[in-house]
């Protein structure tokens, strides 16, 4: 028999062999640790130096894999907030509201779906590329040593990485302007230099919410994702707070878009969490009461979902699925049953009736046209005479002389009045000469023609 690797210096024979097959080489160097490795004890630095290469290279490749996916996550961002400006939105609230829902999705999948679905091995779905060809089919003791070990550092990483790119990025910032001041020639590229950023609303918006559906979805399994989540909180609160108040600029009254779109999202993070730990702790490895021993036959799902240790999380969960069943369609069931008892259709809760149902029940309100002379704010400055608003008294207005030169110019540009020329001299003093088209100096008594007698009706 011939041996290879750190056995093939030794002597060939039965013992060797023997020895060789019942020792674990991996478990061997790693019980002995890296300080003796280093230290070159009993020559361990020659007899585990292949062990330890392999583990500094795979811990490099982790390393570069944690960094590579924070770094995504910030591309991901940007071209999601590329990607809603192509929507035209209407208002920014609903811009804003568009980019943080598509931030909290591709993170949430980015940091947490991909190393999942990776690490899992699931007959028939093989297939696909690079996902599911891992060696977990559940949530064995070694998936928390691999990939739990994975979510925990990547959270890490995203605790301190998301609240305080912006401050560092703030700073950057100060600084380029201060060294490059000196540069700028012009007064308009010395502005644009020192103009304060925009406060990120929307990507701090699904960073948090993100942030929330991470830590509820394994921490049932990883109970260190909480403490991480509250450390999150802490640095968000204290970064938003000093670029809010310190370096950005004053940002755009928002509407309800975004605080509406964040209730209807979070509601189903607790949902996520009580069904991840109760597959987790419904695992084979785990004791079940049920039967007194730990449960190796529990392989059906029915079988799992039985056991005693999770039917208080099957109870919360179907009770709240229930009550956000209920919540959603709250509307369509009060309906119904009032359409049982009386017969009748309403569509008051709906607040959205058909145009013929309001303008029968007298439900319309508001301005029935948009031109400005039907507006009871400009009426009384756009109306050109007594036919102007249908069903209105006249009423003369008296207008000041510099107000009435700005209105009868912007009539006259607008096709809606005569170029007059008493009423340029009567309401600025100002003379006008049409073969010339120049402005012409007031006469002496042009000033004391009374304003009252040019007033527009």
């Amino acid at each position: 028999a011939s041996t290879n690797g750190p056995w093939e210096e030794m002597e060939v024979g039965e013992k060797s062999v023997q020895c060789a097959s019942l020792v674990c080489y991996n478990c061997f160097c790693e019980q002995r640790g890296w300080r003796a490795y280093s230290a070159d004890e009993d020559e361990l630095g020659s007899f585990c130096k292949d062990y330890w290469t392999a583990w500094y290279f795979q811990l490099s490749i982790e390393a570069g894999t944690l960094v590579v996916v924070a770094a995504a996550d910030y591309l991901l961002m940007e071209v999601m907030r590329r990607l809603a400006n192509f929507e035209k939105h209407k208002t920014r609230s609903e811009l804003e509201t568009s980019v943080a829902m598509r931030v909290f999705v591709v993170l949430t999948i980015n940091n947490a779906v991909v190393t999942v679905l990776m690490h899992a091995r699931v007959h028939g779905l093989d297939w696909i590329p690079i996902l599911f060809k891992g060696s977990f089919k559940d949530f064995a003791v070694e998936w928390y040593g691999r990939v739990g070990g994975e979510l925990l550092f990547t959270t890490v990483i995203n605790v301190f990485s998301w609240p305080l790119r912006e401050p560092i990025m703030a700073g950057m910032g100060w600084l380029r302007a201060r060294l490059c001041t000196p540069f700028r020639r012009t007064q308009e590229s010395l502005n644009k230099l020192w103009e304060p950023p925009e406060f990120l609303l929307a990507e701090r918006t699904g960073q948090m919410m993100s942030a929330v559906f991470l830590s509820l979805l394994f921490c049932a399994g990883i109970p260190l994702l909480v403490p991480m989540f509250a450390v999150y909180v802490v640095l968000q609160y204290l970064s938003d707070k000093y670029m809010l108040l310190r370096v950005c600029k004053r940002p755009p009254c928002y509407g309800m878009a975004i605080a509406n779109a964040v209730l209807r999202v979070l509601p189903y993070a607790p949902l996520a969490h009580l069904a991840t730990a109760i597959w987790m702790f419904t695992h084979e490895e785990i004791y079940s009461p049920s039967v007194g021993r730990s449960s190796p036959l529990f392989t059906d799902t029915w079988d799992r979902l039985r056991q005693y240790t999770v039917l208080p999380m099957m109870a919360a969960l179907a009770l709240i699925a229930g009550a956000m069943t209920l919540i959603d369609q709250w509307t369509n069931t009060v309906r119904f049953v009032q359409f049982l008892v009386t017969g009748k259709y309403s569509t008051e809760l709906e607040g959205d009736p058909p145009f013929s149902t309001a303008k029968r029940e007298g439900m319309l309100g508001g301005l029935q046209s948009y031109a400005m002379a039907e507006n009871p704010q400009y009426a009384a400055w756009m109306r050109d005479g007594p036919e102007s608003i249908p069903g209105q008294a006249l009423q003369r207005v008296e207008v000041p002389r510099w107000r009435a030169t700005t209105i009868l110019a912007m009539k006259c540009r607008a096709g809606r009045a005569p170029i007059s020329t008493e009423h340029y001299s009567a309401a600025s003093g100002v003379q006008y000469s049409p073969s010339r088209r120049t402005a012409q100096p007031p006469d002496e008594d042009a000033w004391k023609v009374s304003p009252a007698k040019y007033a527009i009706l």
